[in-house]
């Protein structure tokens, strides 16, 4: 072989060369294209999902569903406000404190003040499971208290926890697709750029994580805000000292007594006066009877009598 065929030779080995790097060099260009697509779309989607709902493209996969979310358990965070005043203050908190025990609740807060020199208030931020609220209410219902303002409020918030579960899930999937990208990654730029994406999905996952915890939290256990007073015991009623009106109101009473009786002997007598006429009838006849017979009987002579008439007359 001539020198000039050695050339020629040399010349198509350099071509085929040349061109099968230009492939490879296209082939993982497009690569790495396709993916950053692919995750470009996927935020996309979470983006268009964000603002308007709509659920990301690609097939439906297990656990998850196009039907609308069935929202007929509803989510309500229950809320009560509790106002009590007591004259044995130390038993009533003793008291609030076994009650909420009992209904296995918690104390989240408790205050104590005082706002005079031997009377005391005390403040109390109470959590109790949402279907015992009405139950530890009603157990303020004794003696021991006197219920000054008792109101229960609820906040519906079933439309807020649906959306942050279809957003969690949204994300979950997400991050699936960026952890399979990242196993078919060739390059360490690509790595790198999943990373950071797949970061930020995670980032998003644990936020929204957390605000439902903190939904659930708040729907589980209804918050009781609780006020309690203590009121002095004292032996003086209202209106001990107001002598002046005192002594009227005994007047009127002792005014109201005496026509009351008179009242009622009046009407014992005309309603009773049959029974008193016949009564005065039969004891006048009886009585006339009696002495009439008595002024029929012979007048009787004792002889002391007759013997004190003889000495008289000698």
């Amino acid at each position: 072989m001539n020198k000039k065929q050695w050339l020629l030779l040399l010349f198509s080995f350099t071509l085929i060369f040349i061109a099968a790097c230009s492939n490879d060099n296209q082939s993982e260009s497009n690569t790495i294209s396709d993916m950053d697509t692919a995750v470009e779309d996927d935020a996309a989607q979470q983006e268009a999902y964000d603002e308007g709902g709509i659920r990301p493209e690609g097939p439906i996969e297990d656990g998850e569903t196009d039907a609308p979310v069935d929202t007929t358990d509803r989510k309500i965070m229950y809320n009560a406000n509790l106002e009590l005043t007591t004259r044995k203050y130390d038993t009533a908190v003793q008291f609030i404190e076994e009650e909420t025990n009992r209904v296995d609740g918690y104390i989240l807060n408790k205050e104590t003040h005082r706002y005079d020199a031997h009377l005391r208030s005390g403040y109390f931020t109470i959590r109790i499971p949402a279907e015992n609220l009405q139950t530890f209410l009603n157990q303020f219902e004794t003696d021991l208290f006197q219920v000054e303002y008792n109101a229960i409020s609820g906040q519906d918030v079933t439309d807020q926890y649906v959306d942050l579960e279809t957003r969690l899930n949204t994300q979950k999937q997400l991050e699936e697709r960026l952890l399979t990208f990242m196993e078919e990654a060739e390059s360490t730029e690509d790595l790198l750029q999943i990373s950071r994406d797949l970061a930020n999905v995670q980032l998003e996952i644990e936020r929204l994580t957390g605000q439902l915890n903190y939904l659930d939290n708040r729907i589980d256990y209804a918050t009781v805000d609780l006020r309690l007073q203590e009121e002095e015991v004292s032996t003086l009623k209202d209106g001990d000292l107001n002598i002046w009106q005192r002594t009227k109101d005994q007047w009127v009473r002792s005014y109201d007594a005496v026509i009351i009786f008179f009242s009622d002997l009046f009407v014992y007598i005309v309603g009773n006066l049959p029974v008193i006429m016949i009564f005065i009838v039969i004891t006048s006849v009886i009585g006339l009877f009696v002495r009439h017979r008595y002024k029929k009987q012979p007048k009787s002579h004792h002889p002391h009598n007759n013997e004190d008439k003889q000495d008289h007359d000698q």
